[in-house]
């Protein structure tokens, strides 16, 4: 097993050309789900993190490891590439850029997970390939830890939820949750911390964690609007809304979130397409 210098390319939300509307709905949504997100994150920082709910003894295929490419794929003796599909880990070094912080520890990490016959357990979840034609699936030692889960409870990686390949996504969170709380790898850098947003701001596009206040709802034709104080909008496509079926969207109004997403530009203003409510964290009050 060699590691190879190559480049980590992200699932990036592609931007949505249409604009928030004004007609705002009441959702018919239980509020339900504010008392099930806010005690997910009432866990004792003293918690380690954990990669035993994440772990399965059942696979899809079993394959041979032949070189680590980064943090968060790999390349198979067959000639496959897989990516971990549910975390995305920091960019190596490409093109003359230097890497990202923690992105050569991330990728020495899954390379010294791996055992010596380089032998790992996939799941496949709903998709099968990215726009890019790597295989996604969830990675596995044989003796069933979770590749992902590891990543994340060292503080190597994010949760990058893709819907609706959501097999392990709940778990992924916690670990995340955990490592965060411990302060441990990414989250010791400031680029991790929450990024408090106000009316002047503004957002360099790129992988972002926010904190700021709801101010308005709204519809469009394809979307749901979640317009934060200052130039930003969060957007759910309708599509995804079966994953927000939970949460009353028009009850945040007024409250304080914090959101972890990609930020890009449409016609000037800041966006962040929201897939999943793990991407969410609504304070009290």
């Amino acid at each position: 097993m060699w590691i190879n210098s190559a480049r980590n390319t992200e699932n990036r939300p592609t931007p949505d050309p249409d604009t928030p509307g004004t007609n705002e709905r009441r959702s018919s949504c239980s509020a339900f789900f504010y008392a099930c997100l806010l005690a997910g994150l009432l866990i004792s920082p003293g918690l380690r993190a954990e990669t035993r709910p994440c772990k399965s003894r059942q696979f899809d295929e079993m394959v041979a490891v032949r070189y680590v490419i980064d943090g968060d794929t790999l390349n198979l003796q067959d000639g496959r590439n897989i990516r971990l599909i549910g975390i995305d880990t920091p960019e190596v070094g490409h093109h003359q850029r230097s890497a990202q912080p923690y992105a050569d520890l991330a990728r020495q990490q899954l390379v010294n997970s791996l055992p010596g016959d380089t032998r790992i357990g996939l799941i496949y979840d709903t998709e099968s390939k990215d726009k890019y034609g790597r295989r996604l699936a969830h990675g596995f030692l044989p003796d069933g830890t979770n590749l992902q889960a590891l990543q994340l409870s060292k503080g190597l990686a994010t949760t990058l939820p893709i819907p609706p390949s959501l097999k392990f996504v709940n778990c992924y969170q916690q670990q995340q949750r955990l490592a965060r709380q411990q302060q441990l790898g990414i989250w010791t850098l400031r680029e991790y911390q929450a990024l408090e947003l106000d009316r002047t701001s503004k957002l360099p596009t790129g992988r972002a964690r926010i904190r700021a206040r709801v101010q308005r709802i709204s519809d469009s034709k394809s979307a749901v609007w979640i317009n934060l104080d200052g130039p930003l909008a969060l957007r759910i496509n309708k599509r995804d809304l079966k994953y927000f079926s939970r949460l009353d969207l028009y009850k945040l109004k007024g409250k304080m979130l914090e959101v972890q997403g990609w930020v890009y530009y449409r016609k000037g203003q800041a966006r962040i397409s929201l897939r999943h409510p793990v991407q969410l964290i609504i304070e009290p009050g």
